[in-house]
């Protein structure tokens, strides 16, 4: 009788580790499920829009599979999510969603095997608080992602959270903080092994928005040599871009370098940097509400 049940506890023990080991990173499993049930299911839900349809086909495919992961069983909250995201304004419900889908990532031990995902649906979560103006929510989403992206991830794929928070200090206003971070976040894109056009358009964005805040800080002169790089970056990258965007590019940096002007009382350049920046701008389909600004 011992041994029978010595062998039983082994063969469970095998199958244990057996489940463990099924997938030999997060890449490996997402790809799986991805291919298994998540990409029908969204194609569903983007068809539909029906959440409960897009529901019904995860559960169905699911089951098929026998087995279960965390990550998939969050999945199902995180499509949820989607729905909210894209085809409703229940941002409340929406940032409930994305709770529950993090509440399957609860130890330190999930967080290592998962952290693109955890540190995805954190982002998410801090978006979420953002738009509904839980500022110190936000801040807490954006700062568990940094531990975790600190700790687990490339200095590349770090960059979105910092940008993230960038972009939260400057709606609180902390000018100082938030080029701090946008300095930081253009660090990290620096270090991407690939720079594609989309960094270089985020990169350039970026040196845009430290000009602005060093120009909250007043400080004139560093503005300007921000939204010369941001400038120069576009250039560099004129020919993927495209003329279209260039031109969006140019007109908001023109009316940004207005400002500085103004505020250095050399009314002449501001002037000339105004109608530059409203005759690129001032188009349907181009930065209208920036060429408003301006005008005004």
């Amino acid at each position: 009788m011992h041994s029978r049940l010595s062998w039983f506890f082994l063969c469970v023990l095998f199958l244990l580790v057996g489940c463990n080991q099924r997938f030999q990173s997060e890449k490996e499993e997402v790809d799986y499920w991805a291919s298994h049930v998540l990409t029908p299911v969204y194609k569903i839900l983007h068809t539909t829009h029906k959440k409960e349809i897009a529901l019904l086909v995860y559960d169905s495919l699911l089951k098929k599979q026998g087995f279960t992961t965390p990550y998939i069983k969050a999945a199902r909250h995180d499509i949820a999510a989607n729905y909210y995201y894209f085809y409703t304004q229940d941002n409340a419900t929406l940032a409930r969603t994305i709770d529950s889908a993090l509440s399957y990532f609860n130890t330190a031990a999930l967080q290592s095997r998962y952290p693109r995902t955890y540190v995805g649906l954190l982002l998410f979560g801090g978006d979420i608080a953002y738009r509904l103006l839980r500022y110190n929510r936000a801040n807490d989403y954006y700062f568990l992602a940094k531990k975790i992206a600190d700790a687990h991830l490339t200095p590349c794929e770090r960059s979105a959270f910092t940008y993230n928070m960038a972009m939260v200090l400057y709606r609180q206003k902390s000018f100082d903080r938030s080029a701090e971070h946008f300095k930081d976040a253009y660090a990290s894109q620096a270090t991407c092994a690939v720079q594609t056009t989309a960094i270089a358009l985020q990169q350039q964005e970026i040196q845009s928005n430290i000009g602005l805040c060093l120009w909250h800080l007043k400080k004139h002169d560093s503005t300007l040599l921000h939204f010369d790089k941001a400038q120069a970056i576009a250039n560099q990258y004129r020919d993927s871009l495209g003329a279209a965007t260039m031109e969006k590019i140019n007109g908001v940096l023109y009316g940004n370098k207005a400002k500085v002007y103004i505020d250095k009382n050399q009314l002449v350049q501001a002037e000339e940097l105004s109608l530059k920046s409203v005759a690129l701008n001032a188009r349907p389909g181009y930065e209208l509400k920036d060429a408003l600004k301006v005008q005004l």
